[in-house]
């Protein structure tokens, strides 16, 4: 019914509907999945529960396709940058999502879609194994980005995964660390950061705190 409503045009809340959808999965049936596939001696203790959190996590996978055209640019990009944040957390939109994203991004549109954009991306790139060396690669040239917005958004989507990354084969390069980077930029760039589908209902300090675990733990990320 949700996803009936949030891919439907006369429905006036269609972004406030992805975003909950997208933190559902994330904060729930993610966590559960990622338990089920990474903790088998733990099964037998909650299998009931991890069964009917598959079946509800296998309606997201089959109606992943409908939402796909919201990333149209003939949508506004509030409800855009919440199809983006829903169909990057679901572990099996897969490899072919991030150059759909990547495309995106290179398309006039604002900032806080643009952010959206990177953590999506981010988050892809490293549910995959091995990760793209392309895709790290585009995700650090944000870094360098003339805008505060967008250094600010790539250092706290890159500082939630600095362990895979190391993982994926990239080394420290001699930048400045990414918190200082977002520290850095937080003044300018907060205030696109805050108009974010990924952020919505969290605060930047959050961000700034999270880390790979608690990342991995919300089913944030598919590792």
């Amino acid at each position: 019914m949700l996803f009936d409503a949030a891919t439907r045009s006369e429905t006036t809340i269609r972004s406030e509907v992805l975003n909950y959808l997208g933190s559902a999965y994330e904060y729930t049936l993610g966590t559960w999945r990622f338990r089920w596939d990474e903790d088998p001696d733990t099964r037998h203790h909650f299998t009931e529960m991890v069964s009917w959190e598959q079946m509800i996590s296998e309606s997201y996978w089959n109606r992943a396709p409908s939402v796909v055209p919201l990333l149209g640019a003939d949508h506004d990009e509030a409800v855009r940058g919440s199809a983006v944040y829903l169909l990057s957390r679901i572990k099996e939109s897969g490899p072919e999502l991030v150059p759909t994203l990547q495309h995106m991004y290179d398309e006039q549109v604002g900032e806080p879609l643009r952010i959206d954009i990177i953590e999506g991306v981010a988050n892809l790139t490293f549910t995959q194994r091995p990760a793209r060396a392309s895709d790290l690669q585009w995700l650090h040239e944000k870094l360098n980005d003339s805008s505060p917005a967008i250094r600010l958004g790539t250092a706290l989507s890159l500082m939630a995964r600095e362990g895979q990354e190391k993982e994926a084969g990239h080394e420290d390069d001699g930048r400045s660390p990414l918190k200082q980077i977002a520290l850095d930029a937080r003044a300018e760039g907060e205030h696109a950061l805050r108009q974010t589908a990924w952020l919505a209902n969290k605060s930047t300090d959050w961000a700034l705190e999270r880390t790979a675990d608690q990342n991995a733990e919300s089913g944030g990320t598919g590792v």
